[in-house]
């Protein structure tokens, strides 16, 4: 487990740290001991304060966080470099048989439209599946090295979408194979920078969770330079993105990022927990107890004795658990509610409103601080209720065909889309321990990957064989949606309950301690008239 890093005094250690004195730090002893004297020291290479390492972790999610998240963006350069034009027909001139390119479309035909929209659930598949490993790796192997492997995928898969010119569709499907596997395991490292600051974890959060939701604006951006440069083949930008982006992540990481662990807190004492003040208040007890009289003993009954703290167990005991169950199917819904969205929006909406789209997705990094900050002050399952009635907004507003309505449908979806992922970070470490973070992550968004997968062949069954109406299909995410609130409600009263019980539980731990406090001060009162 991580342990608290200490102040480092202004006359004891000035700037020998890498930093200013009364600063905190990411790693080092705290005692003027530089890095390199630290022997089998886990920390960072520079031993920066903890407020550039989550200022880099931050970048870090900039530019590289779920930039397919901005799919319209890159969609658009797909169609646009006629990746998949294969599956079109063609005439024996070698011209395209009712070709579909227009004002309102880029695609050539129906089947290459899907071909290029199926492979955004591949992409979230191959990353919730690899998650899954990222994390363990995370918790067994470290931040940087998960990180450096993830960078490097990274780059591989920039590389490949660009080399998709002269190597054929079978570039792309490894170039976001790629993509996919290279996020979270770049992505999850990064999340371990919150452990700086204990006390603001949730906000930490939700501010990388914002920084990778201002990732999806990385596409629009290399769309945009691709047309500015007159690109032929679009894709091509990628070549530049992959030294400006993951190359550079690939360095800060080197620099920032620990081997192990970040020591926790650098110096802030977190405000404690419930269980952390009742366990203070047994400690009391039984230190005012020397010869303990058994009326006034606090109590070992193991329901009492439950309530404490979890601990660590095997990661089984979690995965069994009926809150997991339950996230894991609300993560199910979410996923497959953003991926049906994201491959469908120039079927719900004029091209303006798809625009507005691109434009709106990388600003969901506001909505995502706001609901950050409200989920330390409502708690996170409220916020998950928020974000569930923005979902059902965003497909009720679809269905209308109303470009008013369409802008109204892109804003919720902005912000249903803002937390995708952060909300499930943030239930998770305050719900589950520590030691067993990446596992539970990894194997939640996996199982809410591998259901997102049904929306390739229901999105086929709209576009191309036409054998289901897109408004059925929007019904019935509406209905799923609604059925959230089932499993919310479960979770918020799973909390509730406990919280109850632990003030019970502390109110009657106080009790017992103030009446030995009066037994034994009666008891000294009689001793010193005894003794008189």
């Amino acid at each position: 487990m991580p342990v608290s890093a200490h102040d480092v005094s202004p006359s004891s250690a000035p700037f020998l740290n890498g930093g200013p004195p009364g600063a905190h730090f990411a790693c080092g002893k705290g005692d003027g001991t530089p890095w390199w004297r630290l022997n089998g020291w886990r920390g960072c290479c520079c031993c920066a304060p903890r407020y550039w390492v989550v200022s880099a972790t931050t970048l870090m999610g900039l530019l590289t966080g779920s930039i397919y998240f901005g799919w319209a963006a890159l969609a658009s350069m797909m169609l646009k470099s006629e990746s998949f034009s294969s599956m079109c027909s063609k005439d024996a001139k070698g011209h395209f048989i009712d070709d579909g390119r227009n004002a309102r479309s880029l695609a050539i035909c129906d089947a290459q439209d899907a071909a290029v929209q199926h492979l955004y659930s591949i992409t979230l598949f191959t990353m919730t599946s690899v998650s899954l490993a990222a994390g363990g790796m995370m918790d067994f192997c470290g931040p940087r090295t998960t990180a450096i492997l993830g960078y490097c995928l990274s780059i591989l898969a920039s590389c490949c979408l660009a080399a998709s010119r002269w190597g054929g569709d079978v570039f792309l499907y490894i170039g976001f194979v790629l993509l996919g596997a290279a996020t979270d395991t770049a992505f999850l490292p990064i999340m371990s920078s919150a452990r700086l600051f204990p006390s603001k974890s949730g906000f930490i959060i939700c501010i990388l969770g914002s920084a990778a939701s201002a990732s999806f604006g990385v596409p629009p951006l290399l769309e945009f330079l691709a047309d500015t440069m007159a690109l032929k083949h679009p894709l091509d930008i990628f070549w530049g993105y992959a030294a400006a982006g993951p190359g550079l992540c690939l360095l800060l990481t080197c620099i920032f990022l620990p081997n192990s662990a970040f020591l926790e807190g650098g110096g802030e004492q977190p405000e404690a927990s419930p269980q952390q003040h009742y366990q203070e208040l047994v400690d009391a007890a039984e230190k005012e107890t020397a010869a303990p009289d058994s009326e006034y003993l606090v109590s070992s009954d193991p329901a009492v004795l439950e309530t404490q703290e979890r601990q660590p167990n095997s990661a089984w005991t979690y995965v069994c658990s009926w809150e997991y169950i339950i996230l894991a199917i609300y993560f199910s819904v979410v996923s497959c509610a953003v991926v049906f969205y994201q491959e469908a929006p120039s079927r719900y909406f004029s091209p303006q409103v798809v625009r507005a789209l691109e434009i709106a997705l990388p600003l969901s990094f506001i909505p995502c601080a706001a609901l950050g900050w409200l989920a330390d002050i409502w708690g996170i399952v409220s916020v998950m209720a928020i974000v569930t009635a923005n979902g059902i907004m965003a497909y009720a507003c679809a269905l209308s065909g109303n470009d008013w309505l369409g802008y109204i449908s892109v804003f919720c979806f902005m912000v249903f889309i803002a937390v995708y992922t952060s909300q499930l970070f943030v239930y998770t470490e305050k719900r589950f321990p520590a030691v067993h973070f990446g596992k539970v992550i990894g194997s939640i968004q996996l199982i809410g990957g591998s259901v997102a997968l049904i929306c390739n062949p229901v999105y086929s069954a709209v576009a191309v064989s036409q054998v289901i109406s897109l408004e059925d299909v929007t019904y019935f995410i509406i209905a799923f949606l609604l059925t959230q609130y089932i499993w919310l409600l479960y979770l918020w009263r799973v909390q509730k309950s406990e919280e109850e019980a632990l003030e019970q539980q502390l109110s009657d731990v106080g009790v017992q301690l103030q009446k030995k406090l009066q037994l034994e001060a009666r008891h000294t009162q009689t001793e010193e008239v005894s003794f008189a």
